[in-house]
């Protein structure tokens, strides 16, 4: 029962699973014993944890790391599990692990933005863009951050690691999130649908450059052999930008997918929580198998998901969180990184410095710069040259 344990500070309202028995008694409250995992899931949800966990310290993901490390007690007494108030762990463990998805929803749709700008808008950030774009990012950050911290909170919910709480998370973190995926993917789909709006229109368009023939007429042939070619030429180009997004395209149908189904699995589980412990009737089966079975819990794991949120999805949820470090080492990094930070480190470190005029450096365009509707002549950045070169530069 609740009322042999104290209630102290912070810790009563992330008692998990304690429900009202009013009926036998109006003070009387039962409460599932810590962790409510081991009375829920069978004894592989452990192994699946470890193995998720494995993969976090392949993506060196710093949330699921330090409880990895530290092993901490997950529970404050019999039925109160432990929180960011009580320990330390778990404080570290839930801030990294929502600072870090933060942090990748705001700057992939910083880089969604600005591809957007750069092929639909020939706008080519500079340092301007670049100093308010880390402004603005680490600003948003940093605010939801400490809104979720401080209202909802964290505790030990499955797992070794801390997870959002269930108080107050869709306004303060989920909701954030999904409209923050949900604008990454509106602006990249609007920018691939300009890529291909701008190729349908120079195939369909009248103001090619005709040739005529002897008698003074244009010629059919000549005037189609132009179009065939001014529609080659503006595939190329659009076939190029399409290069140059699918990393951008990938990595946002990636975490809009994770988010998605982060937000619905937790708030799913938030609900089916609350309504299973303001329902004595609905919970009751599952406590009287339990009762039933003291020695055998596992012949009322059945009941307890079907209640709940079932193992297999759990599991699913630890995974892509788990795969989400990954996909975005693999799509966003790139060697040149390595070789911009290696130089950086040389310029400011290395005694050795040489003079260099910048006169003598040679020019070389950006092919991200060039304007997908001029076909005929030369554009901004871009020689038509390069549709030829194998060795050119996307």
């Amino acid at each position: 029962m609740s009322t042999t344990f104290p209630e102290r500070g912070q810790i009563r309202q992330w008692r998990m699973f304690c429900a009202s028995l009013s009926d036998i008694d109006s003070d009387l409250k039962c409460c599932l014993p810590c962790p409510a995992t081991d009375w829920i899931y069978s004894n592989t949800f452990t192994t699946s944890y470890r193995v998720a966990e494995g993969l976090n310290l392949i993506s060196f993901v710093l949330g699921f790391i330090i409880p990895f490390g530290a092993q901490p007690d997950q529970c404050f007494d019999e039925i109160t599990p432990n929180d960011m108030y009580t320990s330390l762990e778990c404080a570290w463990s839930g801030a990294f692990i929502i600072a870090g998805g933060l942090a990748i929803v705001v700057w992939i749709f910083i880089r969604a933005l600005s591809m957007h700008l750069q092929i639909c808008w020939d706008i080519t950030p500079g340092q301007k863009f670049f100093y308010g774009s880390q402004a603005l990012g680490w600003a948003v950050i940093a605010g939801l951050f400490t809104t979720t911290i401080t209202i909802t909170g964290v505790s030990f919910r499955f797992g070794d690691a801390c997870h959002v709480n269930s108080q107050n998370s869709l306004a303060d973190f989920w909701g954030p999130l999904l409209g923050i995926a949900g604008l990454s993917a509106v602006v990249q789909l609007s920018t691939f649908t300009y890529c291909i709006n701008v190729y349908l229109k120079s195939l369909w368009s009248d103001d090619e450059t005709q040739t005529q023939s002897s008698a003074g007429l244009p010629s059919y042939t000549s005037s189609l052999r132009t179009r065939t070619n001014s529609a080659k030429a503006v595939y190329r180009r659009v076939k190029k930008v399409v290069w140059l997004q699918w990393r951008g395209i990938l990595i946002v149908v990636f975490i809009l997918i994770d988010v998605i189904f982060f937000s619905v699995v937790f708030v799913y589980l938030d609900t089916q929580e609350h309504d299973a412990l303001h329902d004595p009737v609905k919970v009751l089966p599952w406590v009287s198998c339990l009762v039933h079975n003291p020695d055998e819990k596992e012949q009322c794991f059945e009941m307890a998901q079907g209640m709940l949120v079932d193992q297999a999805t759990v599991t699913a949820v630890l995974v892509m969180l788990a795969l989400a470090g990954v996909q975005c080492f693999i799509l966003l990094f790139r060697s040149s990184m390595l070789t911009g930070w290696k130089t950086w480190f040389q310029e400011k470190f290395s005694g050795n410095r040489e003079f260099v005029s910048l006169d003598a450096r040679r020019f070389s365009s950006d092919a991200r710069t060039f304007e997908l509707l001029k076909v005929g002549g030369q554009s901004s950045g871009y020689d038509d040259s390069d549709d030829d070169d194998p060795k050119a530069r996307i």
